[in-house]
């Protein structure tokens, strides 16, 4: 069994403003043995509500899910995806970039 690295996209639903509702998304794919521990942080404390897409796999067998919130932008705050997988040897931490 090969052992697959996962590639993470941090991204708004929609374009960013402060103040205004919006949906946080992190999108992790490409990554195989299927136990992965994703978390959207704010700040680095775990966002409440977080939801959680089905587990699914691409053609080529490797798996991707789809973590999202509900979030209204605040200026100073920080937005971070954490990935934790066997593949890696510390989780990464992906920030989120308003402009992006």
């Amino acid at each position: 069994d090969q052992l697959l690295t996962p590639k993470v996209q941090l991204y708004s639903r929609y374009p960013a403003s402060v103040g205004t509702k919006n949906q946080l998304n992190c999108f992790t794919a490409g990554f195989h043995p299927p136990k992965i521990s994703i978390t959207l942080q704010k700040d680095g404390v775990p966002m409440e509500g977080a939801r959680y897409s089905d587990m699914s796999f691409s053609d080529d067998w490797s798996f991707q899910r789809l973590v999202h919130v509900d979030f209204t932008p605040s200026k100073d705050a920080i937005y971070t995806c954490k990935v934790e997988h066997e593949t890696l040897k510390e989780p990464l931490v992906y920030k989120w970039d308003p402009e992006y």
